[in-house]
Protein backbone atom coordinates (compact mmCIF):
# COMPACT_ATOMS: atom_id res chain seq x y z
CA UNK A 1 0.00 0.00 0.00
CA UNK A 2 1.74 3.52 -0.91
CA UNK A 3 1.03 5.72 1.93
CA UNK A 4 -0.15 8.80 0.26
CA UNK A 5 1.16 10.88 3.07
CA UNK A 6 4.13 13.19 2.95
CA UNK A 7 6.04 15.28 5.42
CA UNK A 8 5.79 19.44 4.82
CA UNK A 9 8.91 19.72 5.79
CA UNK A 10 10.68 17.15 7.71
CA UNK A 11 13.09 19.74 9.67
CA UNK A 12 12.59 21.53 12.52
CA UNK A 13 15.92 23.15 12.20
CA UNK A 14 15.50 26.35 11.17
CA UNK A 15 18.06 27.41 8.57
CA UNK A 16 21.88 29.04 8.55
CA UNK A 17 24.06 29.55 11.44
CA UNK A 18 22.95 32.94 12.33
CA UNK A 19 19.02 31.27 13.51
CA UNK A 20 21.19 28.93 15.75
CA UNK A 21 23.14 32.06 17.26
CA UNK A 22 20.00 34.13 17.65
CA UNK A 23 18.08 30.60 19.20
CA UNK A 24 21.51 30.99 22.10
CA UNK A 25 20.97 34.03 22.29
CA UNK A 26 17.18 34.12 23.11
CA UNK A 27 17.73 30.98 25.41
CA UNK A 28 20.58 32.51 27.65
CA UNK A 29 18.04 35.71 27.89
CA UNK A 30 15.17 33.59 28.51
CA UNK A 31 17.30 31.38 31.01
CA UNK A 32 17.75 35.19 32.86
CA UNK A 33 14.22 35.60 33.40
CA UNK A 34 13.27 37.54 30.35
CA UNK A 35 10.12 36.84 29.49
CA UNK A 36 9.88 38.52 26.30
CA UNK A 37 12.91 36.60 25.03
CA UNK A 38 11.01 33.15 25.60
CA UNK A 39 8.25 34.83 23.77
CA UNK A 40 10.42 35.56 20.62
CA UNK A 41 12.26 31.72 21.06
CA UNK A 42 8.34 30.62 20.61
CA UNK A 43 7.64 32.23 17.77
CA UNK A 44 10.18 31.95 15.65
CA UNK A 45 10.41 28.02 16.37
CA UNK A 46 6.53 27.45 16.56
CA UNK A 47 6.17 27.08 13.15
CA UNK A 48 8.30 24.03 12.83
CA UNK A 49 7.25 22.18 16.02
CA UNK A 50 3.58 23.25 14.72
CA UNK A 51 4.18 21.24 11.75
CA UNK A 52 5.93 18.10 13.64
CA UNK A 53 3.44 18.02 15.99
CA UNK A 54 0.47 17.98 13.80
CA UNK A 55 2.00 14.90 11.72
CA UNK A 56 2.21 12.99 15.13
CA UNK A 57 -1.28 13.93 17.13
CA UNK A 58 -4.89 13.73 16.84
CA UNK A 59 -6.82 16.89 15.31
CA UNK A 60 -8.73 17.14 18.64
CA UNK A 61 -5.74 16.40 20.63
CA UNK A 62 -3.38 18.25 18.35
CA UNK A 63 -3.72 22.06 20.42
CA UNK A 64 -3.00 20.45 24.17
CA UNK A 65 -0.17 18.37 22.52
CA UNK A 66 1.39 21.46 21.34
CA UNK A 67 0.77 23.75 24.39
CA UNK A 68 2.19 20.41 26.53
CA UNK A 69 5.22 20.63 24.52
CA UNK A 70 5.82 24.17 25.14
CA UNK A 71 5.27 23.83 28.89
CA UNK A 72 7.60 21.05 28.74
CA UNK A 73 10.23 22.91 26.85
CA UNK A 74 9.41 25.99 29.79
CA UNK A 75 10.19 23.95 32.30
CA UNK A 76 13.29 22.43 31.00
CA UNK A 77 14.48 25.67 29.70
CA UNK A 78 16.89 26.44 32.79
CA UNK A 79 18.64 23.04 32.46
CA UNK A 80 19.41 23.20 28.51
CA UNK A 81 23.69 23.01 28.60
CA UNK A 82 24.06 23.87 24.88
CA UNK A 83 25.64 20.62 24.15
CA UNK A 84 23.66 19.97 21.34
CA UNK A 85 21.97 22.21 18.51
CA UNK A 86 18.41 24.06 20.38
CA UNK A 87 16.13 22.78 17.77
CA UNK A 88 17.28 19.47 18.35
CA UNK A 89 16.67 19.27 22.25
CA UNK A 90 13.03 21.18 21.46
CA UNK A 91 12.46 17.80 18.82
CA UNK A 92 13.68 15.50 21.36
CA UNK A 93 10.95 16.91 24.36
CA UNK A 94 8.42 17.18 21.76
CA UNK A 95 9.20 13.51 20.68
CA UNK A 96 8.91 12.93 24.11
CA UNK A 97 5.71 14.33 24.93
CA UNK A 98 4.16 12.77 21.88
CA UNK A 99 4.88 9.90 23.17
CA UNK A 100 4.15 10.28 26.32
CA UNK A 101 0.66 11.75 25.19
CA UNK A 102 0.12 8.12 23.34
CA UNK A 103 1.10 5.86 26.17
CA UNK A 104 -1.48 7.84 28.55
CA UNK A 105 -4.17 7.54 25.73
CA UNK A 106 -3.06 3.88 25.01
CA UNK A 107 -3.50 3.35 29.19
CA UNK A 108 -7.12 4.66 28.94
CA UNK A 109 -8.99 3.99 26.34
CA UNK A 110 -6.22 1.03 24.68
CA UNK A 111 -5.02 1.43 21.48
CA UNK A 112 -7.14 4.43 19.50
CA UNK A 113 -6.89 5.20 15.74
CA UNK A 114 -5.09 8.47 14.98
CA UNK A 115 -7.27 10.45 13.41
CA UNK A 116 -4.76 12.46 11.55
CA UNK A 117 -6.05 14.53 8.41
CA UNK A 118 -3.96 13.53 5.48
CA UNK A 119 -1.56 15.73 4.31
CA UNK A 120 -1.14 14.30 0.44
CA UNK A 121 1.29 16.81 -1.34
CA UNK A 122 0.89 15.49 -4.37
CA UNK A 123 0.16 17.04 -7.15
CA UNK A 124 -2.92 15.97 -9.34
CA UNK A 125 -4.51 17.33 -12.23
CA UNK A 126 -8.21 17.65 -11.92
CA UNK A 127 -9.28 15.19 -9.24
CA UNK A 128 -11.88 13.51 -8.92
CA UNK A 129 -14.19 13.27 -6.15
CA UNK A 130 -13.36 9.34 -6.06
CA UNK A 131 -9.55 10.09 -6.21
CA UNK A 132 -10.06 12.55 -3.47
CA UNK A 133 -12.25 9.90 -1.43
CA UNK A 134 -9.23 7.02 -1.91
CA UNK A 135 -6.29 9.25 -0.70
CA UNK A 136 -8.71 10.00 2.18
CA UNK A 137 -9.69 6.74 2.68
CA UNK A 138 -6.17 5.27 2.24
CA UNK A 139 -4.34 7.55 4.79
CA UNK A 140 -7.19 7.22 7.48
CA UNK A 141 -6.06 3.66 7.10
CA UNK A 142 -2.76 4.37 7.65
CA UNK A 143 -3.31 6.47 10.60
CA UNK A 144 -5.34 4.01 11.76
CA UNK A 145 -2.63 0.78 11.98
CA UNK A 146 -0.03 3.67 12.86
CA UNK A 147 -2.70 4.06 15.77
CA UNK A 148 -2.51 0.30 17.10
CA UNK A 149 1.57 0.26 17.32
CA UNK A 150 3.16 0.48 20.63
CA UNK A 151 4.14 4.73 21.18
CA UNK A 152 8.04 3.63 20.53
CA UNK A 153 7.48 1.57 17.42
CA UNK A 154 5.25 4.12 15.95
CA UNK A 155 7.39 6.73 16.81
CA UNK A 156 10.26 5.00 14.82
CA UNK A 157 8.04 4.39 11.71
CA UNK A 158 6.94 7.94 11.88
CA UNK A 159 10.27 9.28 12.06
CA UNK A 160 12.00 7.03 9.19
CA UNK A 161 9.58 6.15 7.02
CA UNK A 162 7.26 9.37 6.85
CA UNK A 163 9.26 11.55 7.87
CA UNK A 164 12.78 10.21 5.87
CA UNK A 165 15.34 10.67 8.70
CA UNK A 166 18.07 8.52 9.20
CA UNK A 167 18.18 5.58 11.74
CA UNK A 168 21.37 7.11 13.06
CA UNK A 169 19.39 10.84 13.67
CA UNK A 170 16.43 9.51 14.98
CA UNK A 171 18.78 7.03 17.38
CA UNK A 172 20.16 10.71 19.07
CA UNK A 173 16.75 11.92 19.03
CA UNK A 174 15.10 9.35 20.82
CA UNK A 175 18.02 8.74 22.68
CA UNK A 176 19.17 5.47 21.80
CA UNK A 177 21.55 3.64 19.64
CA UNK A 178 20.65 2.91 16.18
CA UNK A 179 20.30 -0.82 16.33
CA UNK A 180 17.35 -0.27 18.62
CA UNK A 181 15.90 1.96 16.16
CA UNK A 182 16.29 -0.21 13.27
CA UNK A 183 15.27 -3.36 15.21
CA UNK A 184 11.88 -0.75 16.24
CA UNK A 185 11.41 -0.16 12.77
CA UNK A 186 12.06 -3.61 11.84
CA UNK A 187 8.76 -5.36 14.22
CA UNK A 188 6.72 -1.81 13.66
CA UNK A 189 6.99 -2.71 9.35
CA UNK A 190 5.88 -6.06 10.11
CA UNK A 191 2.80 -5.03 12.48
CA UNK A 192 1.70 -2.46 9.79
CA UNK A 193 2.11 -5.16 7.24
CA UNK A 194 -0.05 -7.44 9.10
CA UNK A 195 -2.60 -5.17 9.59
Amino acid sequence: MALGITADDPDLEPRGGSDEEELCRLVRAAQAGEREAFDDLFGRVRPHLFRCVRRWSNPSEFDDLLQNVFIEIFRSLPGYRFESRITTWMYRIAIRTAMRSWEKRDRERGAVPLDIAPATGEARIEPTVDDDLAGVREAAEVHRILGTLSPKRRMVLVLLDLEGRSSTEVAELLGTNAFTVRTRLFYARREFAAR
